[in-house]
């Protein structure tokens, strides 16, 4: 029997520019889910750990990217742990796995950058599938031998590329019977960067989100196998530090933005949260929907990790919000605006202000009332 720990496509040292300022804190989240990783293998009494493929984003990340990693990977000891290289970070020559830096890597670290049966103890072979390229038409399972009528050792596949059922597997295809054809017990690959199985082949995909568009990462995945053809079991366990998610909503009414509101709620803390969300607005006459809107805008601008907010449209407001605020500066701005709204000019000084933009002024006025209703509170 055998039990292991499988994850792939860490991507240390991932950019992730889109992100602005927190661009740097995301990246350092990653260390962190590291960390969870760890854990989870000193917890679940594994025999090995397998990385397959794209530990690095590429292979020119900082020193300290690799020192880091290494420092973690250092502290799996005296558990195994099985890495190939990926399309991110390929052994070729100069690559990160030349460096000084990697070569600190304790001896319970074995990088399998050849395509050759690694037999274990226990009856176990490993059969690795390390990447030498960026891009490749060919699959890179193609070498692993069939297994032979009376082979009754556990046979482990790892692999990195793009199975041939998943969208756009063009780069390093691999055919998705391959583990059935070949007598593999299981298929350890990585690339995909959302969870998938079929059959016994598995992805478990990226420990940490990288992107909106992955549905299920941030998982690792504990196989046990009992024997030589006998189903593994699997157990995914979630590991991330950080959950990105991506909205698109159309808001037409209070109603509308407390769905809204509720969904990012059953996503976990807001501090957890990597958010990007698109509102398009319909016509409102009512002010307490411009002010509920806005404190949400707030607070998840306030609380999450980080937020990106798209408004396409602005919301008017209704002529007759003006008799709710007080005279004074508030009023007279408020009719200022609306009179640049309807075209007119404005008393000095606002005069100089009749020739703005209309989305640019009326979004002002929005912020006006939206002052006046904290004010209040």
């Amino acid at each position: 029997m055998v039990r292991f720990l499988h994850t792939s496509d860490w991507q240390m040292g991932m950019r992730a520019v889109h992100a602005g300022n927190k661009s740097k804190e995301i990246r350092i989240k990653r260390y962190e889910t590291a960390s969870n990783v760890l854990n989870i293998a000193k917890k679940n009494g594994i025999d090995f750990a397998i990385i397959a493929g794209d530990l690095f984003e590429h292979n020119d990340v900082d020193e300290i990217v690799v020192k880091k990693t290494v420092d973690i990977l250092n502290q799996f000891a005296p558990i195994p742990v099985f890495i190939i290289p990926g399309n991110h970070d390929p052994s070729l020559p100069g690559a990160i796995w030349d460096r000084t830096s990697w070569h600190r890597i304790g001896s319970h670290v074995l990088l399998l950058d050849e395509e050759r049966e690694y037999d274990l103890d226990g009856g176990i072979t490993l059969y690795p599938c390390p990447v030498k390229q960026k891009r490749s038409g060919i699959d890179p399972t193609i070498w692993i031998p069939k297994r032979l009528p009376d082979d009754r050792r556990i046979r482990i596949g790892i692999a990195h590329g793009s199975l041939d059922i998943l969208p756009d597997s063009i780069n390093f295809p691999i055919e998705k019977r391959c583990a059935e054809e070949k007598g593999l017990d299981y298929l350890a690959l990585g690339d995909w960067h959302s969870f998938f199985q079929y059959d016994r082949v598995l992805y478990p995909g990226s420990f940490e989100p990288t992107s909106y568009t992955e549905k299920d990462s941030g998982n690792v995945v504990i196989v046990e196998i009992s024997a030589a053809g006998i189903t593994p079991k699997i157990e995914k366990i979630k590991c991330r530090s950080l959950n990105w998610a991506e909205f698109s909503v159309d808001i037409k009414d209070i109603t509308d933005i407390e769905k809204l509101e509720e969904s990012i709620r059953m996503l976990g803390p807001l501090a957890s949260l990597v958010l990007r969300i698109r509102v398009h607005l319909y016509l409102s006459q009512d002010e307490d929907f411009i002010q509920q809107l806005e404190t949400l805008r707030t607070e998840l601008d306030e609380g999450a990790f980080y937020l990106e907010w798209d408004q396409d449209e602005e919301m008017p407001i209704a002529d007759n919000t003006a008799e709710r605020l007080p005279e004074g500066i508030l009023h007279d701005m408020n009719e200022s605006l609306q009179n640049i709204l309807q075209g007119k000019i404005p008393q000095p000084p606002c005069h100089v202000f009749a020739g703005q933009d209309r989305l640019v002024v009326q979004k002002a006025r929005n912020l006006l009332f939206t002052f006046e209703g904290r004010r209040k509170k």
